[in-house]
């Protein structure tokens, strides 16, 4: 695994959000790009347009040839006032949890 650890590396990326929009036709999948900002030790904000339903979607990066696309967050929430969207920033702790419970495998 390698995910930007400090906050100077996920901070003003150019991101995608990839899942399942409440307000589109059941079952279809989509995508929107943004780009990270605000900062903190478990979570960023970013301004890619979702709408519920979207939580638990990757919050992805292209890292380059050598990595590839990389998950850096999990969308987990919205303003109520539409303004910005929160990312869960993917640690190496968080990491570690998702492969313990199953969810992810390396």
């Amino acid at each position: 695994m390698h995910v930007p650890s400090s906050d100077s590396g996920i901070n003003n990326k150019s991101i995608t959000v990839t899942g399942y929009p409440g307000d589109k036709p059941s079952g279809t999948m989509w995508s929107d790009s943004g780009t990270t900002y605000d900062v903190s030790t478990r979570t960023f904000k970013h301004n890619a347009d979702t709408m519920g339903g979207q939580s638990g979607s990757p919050i992805c990066f292209y890292s380059g040839s050598t990595y590839g696309y990389q998950s850096i967050g999990i969308h987990i929430a919205g303003a109520n006032d539409d303004t910005y969207n929160v990312g869960r920033r993917i640690t190496k702790t968080l990491f570690d949890w998702l492969v313990n419970q199953g969810y992810v495998t390396q």
